[in-house]
């Protein structure tokens, strides 16, 4: 696995420290303001909520309007294809976020017990470095990113400069009215207790 190969991101690669007095520049209260135009989808989210849909048409709706808030710090971001070494963090998931792999993917739910969060995803790619299931990936991946330089993320020791679902309440409140609407309880297993490497696929 490699750190990824396009170049004008790697030119962003960065100490944390020299990535902190980067960013300090656009910091405000501690995270990097969003912009506004994105509204119109925030509240095509919010009106799904009581409208007529299905559960998962629900959280597709959050997940565009998850995305479209990250493009506001795609500057920042040095993730890129082929660099996968975030893949070994935890990743809580929720029942509808099983569900909404389970029916785009067509990969069936297992009950694992006994599973080791620091091994790799079971969607990851080991081959290309990328996630088998992107488009359909959990929200505490949507949310994980770095800022500095992801060997740092290799290393596992070096505290670096991410964003991830827990500094982003905004994102994570909204999250939370949407489990409440479907009657889903949060993040209650690792992705690992319901997929593995041995994936069983939909026949």
């Amino acid at each position: 696995m490699n750190l990824g190969t396009n170049e004008l991101i790697k030119q962003k690669y960065k100490t944390s420290e020299e990535t902190l007095k980067f960013m300090e520049q656009y910091i405000v209260d501690g995270r990097i303001p969003y912009r506004n135009e994105y509204l119109k989808e925030k509240q095509d989210f919010l009106s799904s909520l009581n409208g007529n849909y299905k559960d998962l048409s629900k959280l597709k709706k959050f997940f565009t309007y998850v995305d479209l808030i990250n493009s506001n710090i795609e500057d920042f971001i040095v993730c890129q294809k082929g660099c996968a070494f975030c893949c070994k963090i935890p990743v809580q998931i929720s029942e509808l976020e099983v569900k909404y792999i389970e029916r785009n993917t067509k990969y069936k739910r297992q009950d694992i017990k006994d599973i080791n969060v620091n091994e790799y995803c079971p969607f990851l790619d080991k081959t290309k470095g990328i996630c088998s299931i992107y488009e359909f990936r959990p929200l505490v991946c949507r949310t994980f990113f770095t800022f500095d330089n992801p060997s740092y993320c290799e290393e596992g020791k070096k505290k670096h400069i991410i964003s991830s679902l827990d500094t982003n309440p905004d994102i994570a409140g909204l999250y939370a009215l949407l489990l409440d609407n479907t009657n889903c309880m949060p993040y209650q297993k690792d992705i690992r207790n319901y997929f593995s490497n041995n994936l069983i696929k939909e026949k």
